[in-house]
């Protein structure tokens, strides 16, 4: 499972930020229910959410190219940029975790957008 961030986050119509990206599930990964928990830090606040999803069945034709999506609630970032880090586990084990990937010399960031 390889996981990122999109370079852009919208709020929503309920002012709550849509945290996703996109997402490529492996063999491996078939049949496994995963739980992102994804921090987003803004002028070195943490804004932390997290969901369960379910990776492709075994059937599946792998390498599955799809999109994970959750909303931050409760108190949300301003527009501007932020610093994306998520992890991602299976049965209590981490699989996964990822950062922003951004070009050399650049602070990582995610753009939010009001």
């Amino acid at each position: 499972m390889v996981g990122k961030f999109n370079a852009v986050l919208h709020f929503d119509a309920n002012g709550e930020l849509q945290v996703c990206g996109p997402v490529t599930w492996e063999q491996q990964d078939a049949d496994l229910q995963v739980k992102i928990v994804a921090t987003l830090t803004q002028n070195g606040k943490p804004f932390t959410c997290s969901d369960n999803f379910s990776a492709p069945a075994a059937g599946s034709t792998f390498p599955v190219q799809s999109s994970w999506s959750m909303p931050l609630h409760g108190k949300q970032p301003a527009g501007g940029l932020a610093i994306g880090h998520a992890t991602a586990s299976a049965n209590g084990n981490a699989i996964t975790q990822w950062v922003q990937p951004v070009p050399p010399a650049i602070t990582p960031s995610i753009v939010i957008q009001q």
